[in-house]
């Protein structure tokens, strides 16, 4: 009888050689993006009165949506795709959160949802729209309307500097966790 070479012994080994490697080649190759644009100084507040600043969430890196004044049906669908980010967020202890920069957003009642306005809103959103502009290079999401319907999502980092936007869909959210959760694992220089 003639040894042959079991197929799945050998792709059992080829495989859990390159699960092995795998996780090494991952760190070198994935990393967050770089920063954009380091936001200016601010405080807003929740609908309930409590105050969220952006010292309040230095050390936390957080998904940032913009709604426009009013906010209609395609606005509200919009803040209920950004909620589904929600279950992705549960296993990080509250060191990812989510921020809606809006005085007229439907609340949300989840933890680590931040509903936020004020008077100087229009002023944190304008920073926001100065990232924007550079990350994208152009004039387009010059009005509030505009800029809350282009970028679906911000990702801030740990020091308060955006690091990029991602669309409103199934993969532009996926996206932006993954950027995020890197900042978390890894720090701002990863």
């Amino acid at each position: 009888m003639k040894w042959r070479p079991n197929v799945f012994v050998a792709a059992f080994v080829l495989g859990a050689a390159a699960l092995t490697v795998l996780p090494f080649l991952q760190r070198r190759f994935l990393k967050a993006p770089e920063p954009i644009y380091t936001l200016p100084p601010w405080s807003l507040s929740t609908s309930s009165g409590e105050a969220v600043s952006d010292a309040s969430l230095k050390g936390r890196v957080y998904l940032a949506s913009f709604i426009a004044s009013p906010c209609d049906t395609e606005c509200v669908a919009r803040q209920e795709s950004f909620g589904h980010a929600l279950p992705h967020l549960d296993d990080l202890d509250g060191g990812l959160v989510m921020v809606s920069f809006s005085a007229v957003a439907p609340s949300p009642s989840q933890p680590n949802w931040y509903v936020l306005g004020g008077p100087n809103e229009s002023a944190v959103v304008e920073s926001f729209r100065e990232g924007w502009r550079r990350w994208a290079g152009t004039d387009a999401g010059t009005t509030p309307e505009e800029f809350s319907r282009l970028p679906g999502y911000a990702v801030v980092d740990q020091t308060g500097a955006v690091r990029g936007f991602w669309k409103d869909d199934v993969a532009g959210r996926g996206n932006a966790i993954n950027a995020a959760r890197l900042l978390l694992r890894y720090g701002v220089k990863p």
